[in-house]
């Protein structure tokens, strides 16, 4: 298929291959590949053009450890991930994309409404479910009282708030139980830290660390 690499007016490179379009949305990362294991991954962060959908949130990952492509849908993105295997390029990405988009597009479509942490919305904590209330003339960050979860400040920054506070609680609550559970079979924790996981729950190491979605918390 001809295809042809140009830059937007915003400068961004743009891949164009039989009416598809899939553009740069931010720079490539490393990351470590699971938990605390040292092995890093390349990542990279695009939109594809899908018919009907307009640009679509695709995360492209480089993985030394994949053996085969992958193509998933990313709830937590409402997008798109593909995992490619050492040596495999964005084109590969952009000809398995081409050949299943109307499979993404069928998914894509299906998935739930994403609900905002904003004032009016609920939102579950460890098995509540509370009412977020925004609270402007207040000067106590966020706090759970009597059903709701109030985030003082301006309505604007409620959403983040709200996230920085289950992350923050998600932490206490998962080292606080780590812990407790460890001192019961003898063993101990080393550093407890919290991530929002694409694949799994939590993982361990062999030194006692750990690593825990912060969504557990919900």
């Amino acid at each position: 298929m001809p295809q042809a690499e140009k830059r937007c007016r915003y400068h961004r490179p743009v891949l164009i291959c039989a009416g598809f379009v899939l553009r740069m949305k931010r720079k490539c990362t490393k990351v470590p590949e699971t938990g605390f294991n040292m092995a890093t991954e390349k990542v990279e962060d695009l939109e594809l053009s899908l018919p009907d959908l307009g640009f679509v949130p695709v995360r492209v990952r480089h993985s030394g450890r994949a053996r085969k492509l992958r193509l998933k849908i990313a709830p937590y993105m409402d997008g798109i991930e593909v995992v490619l295997p050492q040596g495999a390029t964005k084109r590969v990405a952009m000809s398995l994309l081409r050949q299943n988009s109307d499979w993404v597009k069928h998914h894509l479509t299906a998935l739930p409404d994403r609900v905002p942490l904003i004032s009016g919305n609920w939102v579950p904590v460890m098995g509540r479910e509370l009412l977020i209330r925004n609270a402007p003339e207040a000067k106590r960050g966020v706090w759970e009282q009597g059903g709701y979860l109030y985030v003082s400040g301006d309505a604007e920054h409620t959403e983040r708030r709200v996230a920085d506070y289950l992350k923050k609680r998600a932490r206490t609550e998962a080292a606080l139980r780590a812990h407790t559970y460890a001192e019961r079979i003898g063993k101990s924790v080393g550093r407890v830290r919290v991530r929002d996981t694409r694949s799994r729950w939590g993982s361990c190491t062999d030194t006692g660390n750990l690593m825990f979605s912060w969504r557990l918390l919900m």
